[in-house]
């Protein structure tokens, strides 16, 4: 098995494998290098179809897959027992018998902070972190903790804030900052995607295993308008090719991953029950497509990869 230097799971949310068609579907107009294809509109099944443009270091160094997001569990699936089950290889809707929407409850909360990927790989000896940065409203107005922010807070340090951003060690969820800018002054930095995507690979080589959050995929799925859905789109693609290209690709694993369908179709403003891509550049690529068949295999995976620090 490959062994990398380190590993960036790039979790996008609300991001599944929908049908070539571009009435609902934005990724079917896109030129995209981080998807593995569409759905057979016929079997439901994934379709191995290939069309990154040609050059594309997306394109070039890809391996491509999709993972059930569904878990054998009746109805649709949803954010809360879909990142438990992502971060933890669990399969948290089995243990709640049912799919559970927004943020965790107690049971949930509980799994993931003795069980997340992050925790474990710390345990092995080896360094880990949440990239994402929190606001002071964050704290001020004690908003609910996502399945990321348990995930984050098990580690026993302070969230990345402001001055942690401003320092180069986390990046807003938004990508581009814009949302930040406008909320906290000209002190906030703005990128385009390229050099979002740049500066989360600089901070993630300060770690073993990193972890990046970006939900307004999710957040626009559920609006249902073409044109934003698009622009997200191609924000995403953009901040990827910025990660690889900061990265010593030789040495690091980026995967890029969802929790249930979402953005892939438009005609609905909610979830659906597609798959969601499972995708990866770097040593143990091949590895990481090759296990993945749902989101229980996520993490148990990328742990096996990285392996515990020499010398555990």
């Amino acid at each position: 098995m490959e062994q990398p230097r380190g590993i960036l799971l790039i979790f996008l949310d609300g991001v599944g494998i929908g049908v070539p068609d571009p009435e609902v579907n934005p990724f079917a107009s896109a030129r995209l290098g981080f998807f593995p294809g569409f759905l057979d509109p016929g079997t439901g099944r994934t379709m191995s179809v290939r069309f990154p443009p040609q050059g594309s270091v997306l394109a070039r160094e890809g391996r491509y897959g999709a993972a059930d997001a569904c878990l054998g569990v009746s109805g649709t699936p949803q954010s809360a027992t879909g990142q438990a089950t992502l971060f933890t290889g669990i399969n948290c809707a089995k243990v709640l018998g049912h799919h559970l929407t927004a943020f965790p409850n107690e049971v949930l909360r509980a799994i993931v902070r003795e069980e997340n990927l992050l925790v474990r790989a710390v345990r092995s000896g080896r360094s880990a972190a949440f990239l994402n940065t929190y606001t002071p409203l964050f704290h001020e107005m004690g908003w609910p903790h996502s399945v990321s922010t348990v995930t984050a807070l098990s580690l026993g340090r302070p969230l990345f804030g402001l001055e942690d951003m401003l320092a180069g060690k986390a990046l807003y969820h938004d990508i581009t900052q814009h949302r930040l800018r406008r909320r906290y002054g000209a002190r906030i930095p703005v990128f385009d995607p390229e050099e979002a995507g740049a500066r989360l690979a600089r901070a993630a080589q300060s770690w073993d295993l990193a972890l990046f959050e970006h939900f307004w995929t999710d957040r626009v799925g559920h609006r249902g308008e073409p044109g934003l859905a698009m622009a997200q789109v191609e924000t995403v693609e953009r901040f990827l090719a910025g990660v690889l290209g900061g990265l010593p690709r030789d040495r690091w694993l980026v995967v890029l991953t969802s929790d249930h369908g979402n953005l892939e179709d438009l005609s609905t403003r909610g979830h659906t029950r597609n798959p969601v891509p499972i995708s990866a550049w770097g040593p143990g690529a091949d590895e990481v497509i090759r296990r993945t068949r749902d989101l229980t295999d996520v993490a148990p995976v990328l742990l096996d990869i990285l392996g515990p620090a020499p010398g555990r």
